[in-house]
């Protein structure tokens, strides 16, 4: 059994079939909160689990123009139920996952209940973000206006390279990542109240994210060249480092130098993260041989020549995540 299928069913064989049903309800239910919660009701986004597999392939998710002008953000079970395998393995191998923290914190099996919970939130909350940016910040518009498409796939097989989508790729994944920090801040307080120090959740975010990053990898077959996806390195460097940036924003800022949490401490935690998933899957030749420097170059070269920020829409929100200069 390899990995994804593993994975696919330790959700499966925890989770009666009215459960799975029950989330489902519960997963379109918050994601469309977070629309009204960034009062973005009026571009008429609308939520879709594809249940019945019919609008894109397994452990698929997607974003996509309708001809009416409204959008769908489109989600395939099998990605969700894989998705939440993933934060139950996390939280069932504590120890070996989360190796920089004091297990006795994970011996209340509600407490890693909740925690399984939370990760499989956040989790699900970045890849919708991730959608969510491909309409904000253009991309779909920037497509149809050029190439006359109004969809972007993810995880499409394709052995093209397609620096288009490869940029609008990095350009979502930027603003999902630093909306990882100020959109999800709620959720992360939700885990500190569990009994973890702010040091510790980012450490739990880091080990997660890069394990996510590496289903990515997977689902993607593995790619060690850029085609029409960010890579790997890509996604776990540019991550972590918009994590970073957030963090010295005034608004988390305060309260963590309100908690005397040093950031040097953070960034060192995040380093470590790479360490250990590079050792756990022998990565050792993917970190050693890209350069991420030059093809953030070449991404702002593409934001500038294609004028993509021209496509985004001008939103006037309260949410933090607008008022970041990244």
């Amino acid at each position: 059994m390899n990995t994804i299928e593993k994975l696919y069913q330790n959700s499966l064989k925890i989770k009666s079939d009215d459960t799975r049903i029950k989330e489902l309800e519960d997963i379109e239910s918050n994601f469309e909160n977070i629309l009204k919660k960034e009062d973005l009701t009026h571009l008429n986004i609308s939520i879709v689990i594809d249940r019945m597999q019919t609008k894109g392939k397994k452990f698929n998710a997607h974003a996509r123009m309708l001809e009416d002008n409204s959008y769908e953000i489109v989600f395939c079970p099998h990605l969700l139920t894989l998705i939440d395998g993933l934060s139950i393995e996390l939280t069932s191998k504590y120890k070996e996952c989360f190796s920089n923290i004091d297990k006795k914190k994970f011996y209340d099996k509600s407490n890693r209940n909740k925690l399984q919970k939370y990760i499989n939130e956040y989790f699900l909350n970045h890849i919708f973000y991730h959608e969510l940016f491909h309409i904000l910040r253009g991309h779909i518009k920037y497509l149809h206006n050029t190439k006359s498409l109004n969809i972007i796939l993810e995880f499409e097989e394709n052995n093209q390279k397609n620096l288009d989508n490869l940029y609008l790729e990095i350009d979502a994944d930027k603003y999902a990542s630093i909306n990882s920090v100020l959109g999800e801040f709620e959720l992360l307080e939700n885990i500190r109240k569990l009994g973890f120090n702010f040091n510790e959740i980012f450490y739990i975010i880091f080990i997660s994210m890069n394990e996510l990053f590496y289903i990515f990898h997977l689902l993607n077959n593995k790619p060690i060249t850029r085609k029409g996806h960010p890579i790997l390195l890509d996604r776990i460097i540019l991550f972590k480092d918009h994590f970073m940036k957030v963090l010295n924003q005034n608004i988390i800022k305060n309260i963590l130098e309100a908690g005397n949490i040093r950031y040097d401490e953070i960034d060192r935690l995040s380093e470590l993260s790479t360490a250990i998933l590079i050792k756990k899957y022998n990565l050792e030749d993917i970190f050693n041989t890209c350069d991420v420097v030059n093809m953030l170059e070449e991404y702002s070269y593409f934001r500038r020549d294609v004028q993509l920020d021209s496509y985004s829409y001008d939103i006037q929100v309260k949410s933090p995540i607008w008022d970041t200069p990244l």
